[in-house]
């Protein structure tokens, strides 16, 4: 059995592991558990970082978008790309069964037709955020998601973080 100082210990460590990925550590409330979840600033690092490499690369991005252990899925973080008009996925870093498959008719839990709704941000101002509920790859739970999204030609890069509620 642990001692206190040491589940003490453990505990700071993890704090200040998670610390070093550049991510806020949320201990789950009763649970003893650490989730990694990351900041607003970081989802718009990878956005900006994702519009970055559509510019230079056009549809070659979606294969480093597309690969799970490469620098666009980090944590909670991934990319997901998606066509202005024909609402189709290009890319996506956590569900891959999605790509190619339209996103025209795709809700969240609470019927937002979230993908639509981004499209046609993206359509008259070109960039956007906007809040739905969505499964946590890292936890598997449905929570709250802000995506930050923005066009590039005829698709648009989204990067979301999970809202601690």
């Amino acid at each position: 059995m642990l001692s206190i100082a040491r589940l003490l210990r453990i505990r700071l460590f993890v704090f200040a592991f998670a610390a070093s990925l550049g991510a806020t550590a949320a201990v789950a409330q009763g649970s003893g558990q650490t989730e990694v979840r990351s900041t607003q600033a970081q989802a718009q690092q990878m956005l900006d970082r994702a519009v970055a490499e559509l510019k230079a690369n056009g549809p070659r991005a979606y294969e480093r978008f597309n690969d799970p252990k490469g620098d666009f899925v980090i944590n909670d973080l991934y990319v997901y790309v998606v066509g202005v008009d024909d609402l189709v996925f290009r890319a996506h870093g956590t569900m891959p069964k999605l790509i190619g498959r339209s996103a025209a008719t795709l809700r969240d839990a609470t019927g937002k037709r979230f993908i639509a709704d981004q499209a046609d941000e993206v359509r008259t101002v070109g960039k956007g955020t906007l809040e739905y509920i969505w499964r946590n790859p890292v936890n598997g739970r449905d929570e709250l998601k802000r995506a930050l999204y923005q066009r590039v030609g005829d698709v648009f890069a989204a990067v979301g973080i999970y809202v601690a509620q």
